[in-house]
């Protein structure tokens, strides 16, 4: 419970350092401590945990985003027994998320199929145990992904993307597992707490 607290306070540090445009105080509130507060999945596989993010408008046209995990990030690899794992940077407003995922066990990307590629997507409240819901997705975006050790950069067009760079709030590691009842059968389990930008 204590940490459950300490956890919601990490993350209103953040969120209280954004205008909240387009979303009910209310509403943002509940979405947080349902971040926070659902029970976590197990870190699987043991690299999926983000340690720092950033995310910086390059231009008018672009953007780079970047997050730093707790091991070197592999190019490709199994994620089992999760069907997906990967990193996201969200809006803690909208709930909706740009993420890097891999899941060489199936194929849904034209970019990097068997390897690392963009989602965007809008999340939901969750079932069950896990985190969140997967509502629905937007259109793929596709952007240049490097890795180096540890560390994943992204660089993206700023319209390809489902929110504004500025909105972005922090990044987390996470996996994906089917449910029934989500809007999309996924359902979203994060691999430890969120990072805010730095």
């Amino acid at each position: 419970m204590a940490q459950n607290f300490i956890n919601n306070i990490k993350l209103f540090e953040i969120l209280n350092r954004k205008t909240i445009f387009g979303a009910s105080l209310i509403a943002t509130t509940i979405f947080v401590v349902i971040f926070m507060t659902t029970p976590m999945a197990k870190a699987s596989p043991a690299w999926d945990v983000a340690t720092a993010a950033t995310a910086k408008q390059q231009n008018d046209k672009t953007s780079k985003l970047t997050v730093t995990a707790s091991d070197i990030i592999p190019r490709k690899t199994s994620v089992a027994p999760d069907a997906v794992a990967g990193f996201a940077w969200a809006d803690l407003d909208s709930g909706k998320v740009l993420v890097a995922t891999i899941h060489p066990t199936f194929r849904d990307s034209s970019q990097n199929p068997d390897s690392w590629h963009l989602h965007a997507a809008q999340l939901a409240d969750p079932i069950g145990e896990h985190t969140f819901c997967i509502d629905s997705f937007f259109p793929n975006p596709q952007g240049g992904i490097s890795i180096k050790n540890n560390k994943m950069s992204i660089n993206i067009q700023n319209s390809k993307m489902p929110f504004a760079t500025a909105e972005i709030d922090g990044a987390v590691g996470f996996v994906v597992n089917p449910q029934e009842g989500c809007g999309t059968g996924l359902a979203v389990d994060v691999t430890s707490d969120p990072v805010g930008l730095s």
